[in-house]
């Protein structure tokens, strides 16, 4: 079954009702429901088709927190057991290290994009702007960065600087997903004191809990500042805050305060 018919063929009848789980949204279509005057006059509305969505960007911030406790608790041993000169044991932390900081910084960036998805469905880009941008081939987070501009008060700098590590989130995040085989110069470790594939040192603890950092103080703060102009937007975040709000508090219990508050 292809991936079309999943997503718009009906479902089938199900006897136990439709299940709604943590920051799933419910639609009715056009259509979707009928209304009948009974003998006595009484209107009977009943529902007829539903739609749901799930936003994604919430269970890709807990992966990616998952993933970054993992990966500090790997560096540690990876600090503890160096000195030791077993080379079977360095290899094997250090491995740890860098598989459960791979998948954090990746799941922090997918959390951008998930959170992006859901904007959209609010905010209408000028044409002008998508024709620019498939002329130019305007980068992901740059395309990122603008409609956040669109959606929510923030200012010139704030967006500059937002947008800066975007770009270097992603260029994590394809050279990820989209790996290179070719040979390059090694990069030093420097807790270690030796010299190692840039994998190594890109996609280390240090680095994830700021990549997650950076999400997550992004996608917080975004919620609290939704433009005036778009009312379905305003209402969204109103409702949805309360998702990302433990995520906030679970950081801040850890790693002390993830923004400024004004």
């Amino acid at each position: 079954m292809s991936e079309d018919q999943d997503r718009d063929d009906p479902p089938p009848p199900a006897s136990g009702g439709i299940y709604l789980s943590r920051g799933m949204q419910l639609q009715i279509p056009a259509g979707g429901f009928t209304i009948s005057v009974g003998g006595d006059g009484q209107a009977d509305m009943r529902v007829t088709a539903v739609k749901l969505c799930l936003g994604l960007h919430v269970r890709w911030l807990e992966i990616a927190l998952k993933h970054l406790e993992d990966a500090e608790r790997a560096h540690a041993d990876l600090l503890d057991g160096w000195p030791a000169g077993d080379d079977e044991l360095k290899g094997q932390t250090l491995e740890n290290e860098f598989a459960s900081s791979l998948q954090s910084v990746v799941a922090a960036a997918v959390a951008v994009d998930a959170f992006y998805a859901m904007i959209r469905r609010y905010i209408a880009v000028p044409e002008d702007t998508m024709k620019a941008w498939r002329k130019n081939r305007t980068s992901r987070p740059r395309q990122i960065t603008e409609v956040f501009r669109l959606s929510f008060a923030v200012g010139t700098k704030s967006t500059a600087e937002m947008g800066g590590r975007l770009k270097d989130l992603f260029k994590l995040r394809d050279r990820s997903v989209h790996p290179t085989a070719e040979f390059e110069c090694p990069v030093w470790y420097e807790e270690l004191g030796v010299l190692t594939e840039w994998r190594f040192v890109a996609f280390r603890a240090e680095n994830a809990k700021s990549a997650v950092s950076l999400v997550l103080s992004i996608i917080a703060q975004l919620f609290a500042r939704p433009r005036s102009t778009s009312l379905e937007l305003a209402e969204h975040c109103k409702g949805a805050v309360q998702f990302i709000t433990p995520l906030v508090e679970e950081w801040e219990r850890k790693y002390g305060e993830l923004y400024t508050r004004a």
